[in-house]
């Protein structure tokens, strides 16, 4: 990851190896090699996994994975909204939009109300 994410309706949890890294919790660093828990929430609950070292980091990660999500990245200012079902991941969404939060469009424009 290269931005903090946070999840409005999934929680993530994840264990990291021995390699050199960090795991960011908002502003709190966590000693690399913590099980670690992502609740869903705000940019407070925001969580990075950083590879500080010159070899591949290695981490195990478990997600609820609730369908539809949306994902905020409070660093960038962007979110993903995304709906897999009928797929069968990320990439075979049959919704998936990518956007800044400042670019949002009032609820009614262009409908015919």
């Amino acid at each position: 990851m290269t931005n903090p994410v946070f999840d409005s309706r999934s929680a993530t949890s994840f264990a990291t190896g021995p390699e050199d890294g960090s795991d960011r919790f908002g502003a709190n660093v966590m000693p690399f090699g913590s099980v670690c828990g992502a609740p869903k929430g705000g940019p407070d609950t925001a969580h990075q996994i950083v590879n500080t070292g010159d070899k591949p980091l290695k981490y195990s990660w478990i997600s609820t994975q609730h369908d539809p999500d949306v994902v905020e990245y409070p660093e960038s200012g962007k979110y993903v909204a995304i709906a897999i079902a009928p797929g069968e991941s990320f990439m075979q969404a049959h919704l998936l939009v990518v956007g800044r939060v400042h670019d949002s469009l009032d609820y009614w424009e262009g409908e015919n109300a």
